[in-house]
């Protein structure tokens, strides 16, 4: 990549702290870090990354936490 550069990842601060019963999912999001830690390396070279991480969203994964919203 040419100094200048734009990475982005769509990633997720569940990747920090994890949720109970989405441990796969909380390994696919740890992209959120591994941005993080590849931004300090290509820095250097002039070339940026952003994460995004979107919050909640009600789909059919988070509505078994329906009895708990502090959990969503």
């Amino acid at each position: 990549m040419r100094p200048g550069s734009a990475i982005t990842v769509t990633a997720s601060t569940s990747g920090m702290r994890g949720d109970p019963g989405c441990g796969c999912i909380t390994l696919l999001k740890l992209r959120c870090l591994i941005g993080s830690k590849t931004s300090m390396d290509l820095a250097a070279k002039g070339i940026r990354i952003n994460a995004v991480c979107p919050g909640p969203t009600e789909t059919g994964m988070t509505t078994r936490f329906e009895g708990n919203r502090t959990m969503i």
